[in-house]
């Protein structure tokens, strides 16, 4: 995939111990009613600065309701909160490493340029990634 223009969310997933991680969910697919790829981080992916890592586990796909989505989730799992929304402008991948650029719209424009990595080296099936964020930019107006 190339060009995509296709949304991102970050939720902030609020747990009944207390707790909290955040879920970035991806419009990856071809297709307007395919589920999106989702990743658990304990950090927020916007709000990295250039040249920082950051640990990303794959989780199961989030249906697409999700990026719009704000509230109480069923099953006593917690809480959902969006604290950042925005674009994919472009992204290119492998089975191992995808580039992204994401332009962030809220809580404020931000362009990043993202390469995530996936840990192949210990498990082909691994689901443990790191985000990497090669730059960070403001929109031209």
């Amino acid at each position: 995939m190339n060009h995509v223009a296709r949304p991102t969310v970050l939720l902030r997933h609020d747990l009944p111990d207390r707790s909290h991680h955040f879920d970035w969910l991806l419009d990856l697919a071809a297709s307007t009613d395919a589920p999106l790829t989702t990743f658990r981080l304990q950090q927020p992916v916007h709000a990295k600065q250039q040249r920082t890592r950051l640990a990303a586990e794959k989780i199961a796909d989030h249906r697409r309701r999700y990026l719009d989505y704000e509230g109480p989730l069923s099953g006593n799992r917690g809480t959902v909160r969006r604290i950042a929304a925005g674009h994919i402008i472009s992204a290119v991948s492998t089975s191992d490493q995808w580039l992204l650029t994401v332009h962030w719209t809220a809580p404020q424009p931000i362009v990043q340029q993202l390469q995530l990595d996936r840990h192949a080296e210990t498990d082909a099936d691994s689901s443990q990634w790191t985000v990497f964020c090669i730059s960070q930019t403001q929109p031209n107006p």
